[in-house]
């Protein structure tokens, strides 16, 4: 019993170290739109510590004032960095608002999904 004591904690150790990579990757890629993007977080596989090591990341990201190609020439060092393809979601605020009053079928599963947030304190309480 103590064994798998042993292996859950390694798991979480990993997952954690994993999340926490992935995050600063994340957050030193994106920080030239810092100003521009009010939410970003992953979703999917990722965040529900179900990928592979080549999984593509599920990204989604609120904000003004920006566009794919700002936001892909951003992702791309993280991209090389992580050896994975990140999926960006962009919306602006205003379109983020309507698709949820019009409960998009897309965003409102990925709400009730586990995220990862770009905050270290989410992350960890998401790893653990």
């Amino acid at each position: 019993m103590a064994e798998q004591g042993k292996l859950g904690v390694s798991r979480v150790k990993r997952t954690g170290a994993k999340t926490f990579g992935l995050i600063g990757v994340l957050h030193g890629t994106l920080a030239p739109l810092s100003k521009q993007i009010r939410i970003a977080f992953v979703y999917g596989a990722t965040a529900k510590g179900q990928d592979a090591a080549g999984s593509n990341i599920d990204l989604l990201l609120i904000g003004d004032d920006t566009n794919y190609g700002d936001l892909l020439s951003s992702l791309a060092p993280g991209e090389r960095m992580l050896r994975r393809k990140i999926n960006p979601n962009l919306y602006s605020i205003a379109d983020f608002k309507r698709r949820l009053r019009e409960e998009q079928p897309f965003l409102t599963q990925v709400l009730q999904q586990p995220k990862i947030y770009g905050d270290c304190s989410a992350a960890m309480r998401q790893a653990g």
